[in-house]
Parts: structure tokens; C-alpha cells; sequence
């Protein structure tokens, strides 16, 4: 399998949207619970060290 080497996370978005979607799979959205108040809703994946705003699932069976 070729790798990539992409110069932003939109282009690292695009590109696992894409290979979800060829999948042809059910593909589950997954949005994070904010449990601290105002600001942690406010927070970038960065401040959040790494944890992302969404998550996408698939469960592929053969």
C-alpha cells in the first residue's frame, strides 16, 4: 500500500473520507461530548492534545 506524505490535515481528511466512502460500507459520525464547560467546545484537536472534534467508523465484514 503507497504512503503519503501530505503538507495539511485537510488534504489527510480528504484523502481518508475518500478511502472510507470506497469502503461502501455504513460509515458512522461520531461527534465529541464536551463536559467542561464553555471553553472546552471552544478547543482545538491541539489544545485537546490530539483528540479530535469527530471521529469516522467503519465495520467491514467479510
Amino acid at each position: 500500500m503507497p504512503s503519503n506524505v501530505l503538507a495539511t490535515w485537510e488534504e489527510v481528511d480528504k484523502i481518508n473520507l475518500n478511502k472510507l466512502r470506497l469502503l461502501n460500507q455504513p460509515v458512522a459520525k461520531i461527534h465529541a461530548v464536551h463536559t467542561g464547560g464553555s471553553e472546552t467546545s471552544k478547543a482545538d484537536s491541539e489544545t485537546a492534545k490530539g483528540i479530535e472534534l469527530k471521529y469516522y467508523y467503519a465495520e467491514c465484514y467479510k
